[in-house]
């Protein structure tokens, strides 16, 4: 009888602490940045530390970073290698927000629009966006340039080395967004 009630309560502790075994793992995959002047200056939160309301203050922006990798939008374009080689093109990415400050300075146009939300949840749309804004076309600039594309010459392309070649120049250029690029696959 006694083993049987000690059975039934640590399975009950069991199946309260996996219920909420996701939400607690989940603060600390994220990180919260806030402004009240409409984007011109942002404050990191840890997830310790409380974060303000709003208060009325129209220019309040709360905004939810993601710490873990995020999967890019696949990018498909005309490459052309050569003056008369045009070549079907597809990349995908994985990419992470390394300064939540810094890219959200640069999202301080998506930012905006998300003013009248003020939620502390993840916003998928955000993110979606930010990424066609500035990554997508980051990757795709320099993906499709001819120095990238023409880089060894028309029969020595080695896909390896153009998605380094890629995620290289592509960090260099989105390290001021705050957004590192982990890596890029060719797709075609």
């Amino acid at each position: 009888m006694k083993i049987s009630i000690f059975v039934a309560a640590v399975l009950g502790l069991y199946i309260i602490a996996a219920d909420n075994w996701e939400n607690f793992w989940s603060m600390f995959r994220y990180q919260t940045v806030v402004t009240k002047d409409c984007g011109q200056e942002w404050l990191l939160f840890d997830f310790k530390q409380p974060v303000p309301e709003a208060e009325g203050n129209p220019c309040f922006i709360k905004e939810t970073v993601p710490k873990e990798p995020l999967d890019g939008n696949e990018i498909a374009f005309v490459g052309k290698l050569g003056p008369n080689v045009l070549m079907n093109m597809g990349l995908v990415y994985k990419y992470e927000i390394e300064n939540p400050v810094r890219y959200m300075k640069a999202l301080s146009g998506v930012a905006r629009q998300t003013a009248a939300r003020m939620n502390f949840e993840p916003n998928p749309s955000v993110w979606k966006s930010a990424k066609g804004f500035f990554i997508d076309h980051v990757i795709h600039e320099i993906a499709s340039s001819p120095e990238v594309l023409q880089a060894n010459g028309i029969g020595d392309v080695r896909q390896k080395d153009f998605e380094d070649l890629v995620r290289s120049r592509a960090n260099s250029r989105l390290s001021v967004q705050g957004i590192r690029i982990i890596s890029v696959m060719s797709t075609t």
